[in-house]
């Protein structure tokens, strides 16, 4: 799964370009979602007993900077809050 992390000042559009020519000829499926909460989401979803779902790149980290903006954002927070909102539906 590709997804937004923190671009910076970068491109996003170069960013994706550079890691997928990196997956060319991969036989694992992968699939881009820019959203991060909806890329997180989706993973949660396509889960099944005895998989494992792993998020890398933010960390513990409690904000993301996107261009020169600071957002707040936490991966556990949004893990926790869509597990919860999956299992209830």
């Amino acid at each position: 799964m590709l997804t937004q992390d923190e671009p910076y000042d970068e491109p996003e559009e170069i960013i994706y370009n550079e890691l997928e020519a990196g997956l060319k000829g991969l036989r694992l499926p992968w699939r881009r979602i820019e959203d991060r909460r909806e890329a997180i989401k989706y993973a949660l979803q396509k889960a099944r007993p005895g998989d494992a779902v792993v998020v890398t790149g933010m960390g513990n980290y409690t904000t993301r900077v996107v261009g020169s903006e600071q957002v707040a954002w936490s991966d556990r927070q949004v893990i926790l809050e869509l597990i919860s909102e999956l299992s209830s539906s």
